[in-house]
């Protein structure tokens, strides 16, 4: 069962099916199919054509109402167009897709379907223009209409992909944006940061990730015996100085007088 689009995949056939068709398909694809015992709960591992009792047949019929499948192949929505194939459907295929209307998703993969569909649905085209362009599609339902959609060409189907695989490809592109960005206009900057004017230092370090690196790794390299550790209790002081200086001024007393100075310097407006 696709959870997404309420439906039943057939494995062996690559086709979608809804619980009204599940009687006849089986009827006309799988009546000498063997299948595993095992499928069907049985305790012996071993192939052989299965007859499926009335009682089993009910019983899954019953799981589709339960869980919202489709009765029939008009109520199924199709996935969104550019999206990943479905796994387990066969595989896509070239195909053309209708670009007479934003609102028409028609598509097929053979071109004299696609032309009878322009004439029909989108008469009096502009001369010489062709209302749809070629893609990739993938089929749902076999003996119903409109049963194709269409699919991004560059994207795997949605089966069990690799999670680490995944979110480097996500990621790890990202890794080269500036995380330490200067502020874009005048008044985003703090009255601490106009004072100590700490965004104006190293910008062209701090915007690129890999030089940041670098930069911290030289740092960290320095040690207590160095020039009598000035460089150590440097980075100590500043980190700590870093960690009290957005809370230091709460609660104060002459809050606002200080920020007033820190804001303006020693040149503080009356009016201020």
């Amino acid at each position: 069962m696709h959870t997404g689009l309420k439906i039943l995949l057939c494995w062996p056939c690559g086709v979608a099916l809804t619980s009204d068709m599940i009687t006849g398909h089986r009827k006309n694809c799988h009546q000498h199919t063997k299948v595993p015992r095992w499928s069907l709960m049985i305790a012996h591992l071993t192939e052989a054509n299965v007859q499926i009792s009335p009682e089993i047949l009910q019983a899954f019929l019953n799981f589709c109402t339960q869980h919202g499948v489709h009765q029939k192949p008009e109520k199924v929505k199709p996935p969104t167009a550019g999206g990943p194939p479905i796994q387990l459907l066969a595989a896509p295929v070239p195909g053309f897709a209708c670009t007479a209307s934003a609102d028409c998703s028609y598509c097929v993969k053979d071109l004299p379907t696609m032309q009878r569909h322009s004439r029909e649905k989108h008469p009096a085209p502009p001369l010489g223009d062709a209302m749809y362009r070629n893609c990739l599609v993938q089929r749902m339902f076999t003996g119903v209409g409109n049963s194709y959609f269409e699919v991004a060409a560059n994207l795997e189907s949605g089966g069990s992909p690799d999670l680490r695989s995944s979110l480097s490809r996500l990621l790890e592109p990202r890794l080269e944006a500036a995380l330490v960005t200067a502020p874009s206009t005048e008044r985003e900057r703090t009255p601490l940061i106009r004072f100590m004017g700490w965004d104006l230092v190293m910008q062209d370090v701090r915007n690129i990730a890999k030089q940041r690196a670098a930069v911290n790794l030289t740092k960290e390299k320095h040690n207590e015996e160095e020039h009598g550790g000035i460089f150590v209790r440097l980075r100590e002081a500043v980190e700590d100085h870093f960690l009290k200086a957005f809370t230091i001024l709460d609660g104060h007393p002459h809050r606002f007088t200080i920020l007033k100075i820190m804001f303006h310097g020693r040149s503080v407006p009356r009016d201020s």
